[in-house]
C-alpha cells in the first residue's frame, strides 16, 4: 500500500490551487494490494507558474510535463479508501 507523504500531499494541494484547471482521473481496476490508479492533471495558463510547479513536482514518481499544453500529471496509486470517499457509493446502486 501506498504509503502516506504529507509533504507530496501539501505540493499537490498548493499546485491545485495555482493551476487553471484540475481533474482527477481514478482507474476502475481494484489492485491487490487494495488501491486504485489515480491519475491527478494540473493545466496552467501562465509558464512561469507552470514552470514553478513543476519544479516542485519533478521529483515525484509517475510526474510529467508537457510544455506545449501547460500541463503536468502525476500518476500514484491510492488506497480503495480513498477512492470511496472521493466516489461515495449511491444508496440506489
Amino acid at each position: 500500500m501506498p504509503k502516506y507523504n504529507p509533504l507530496k500531499n501539501n505540493i499537490l494541494e498548493d499546485t491545485k490551487n495555482l493551476c487553471s484547471d484540475y481533474n482527477e482521473i481514478w482507474g476502475a481496476i481494484i489492485h491487490n494490494d487494495n488501491t486504485v490508479k489515480l491519475t491527478q492533471k494540473f493545466i496552467f495558463q501562465d509558464k512561469k507558474i507552470f514552470f514553478s510547479a513543476w519544479n516542485r513536482i519533478k521529483s515525484f514518481k509517475g510526474s510529467s510535463a508537457n510544455i506545449e499544453d501547460l500541463t503536468i500529471t502525476v500518476g500514484s496509486y491510492a488506497d480503495l479508501s480513498v477512492y470511496l470517499e472521493a466516489n461515495p457509493i449511491d444508496e440506489e446502486e
